[in-house]
């Protein structure tokens, strides 16, 4: 696994960091209404940062 990508209801800040530790990948998260648009912001891979969608793209 290089990258672990969710774009559904914000993920709790345990529960990401357990996943960026067990998988040893960095994690994003995406919003975007899915009516219009795939995703309209994103988490940088790398930010350390959690409970926040990221910047717009």
């Amino acid at each position: 696994v290089r990258v672990m990508i969710s774009g559904s209801a914000p993920l709790l800040p345990e529960v990401q960091n357990f996943l960026k530790v067990c998988m040893s990948a960095p994690l994003v998260e995406g919003y975007g209404q899915t009516e219009t648009t795939g995703a309209m912001c994103i988490t940088d891979a790398f930010d350390p940062e959690v409970r926040h969608v990221g910047g717009p793209i």
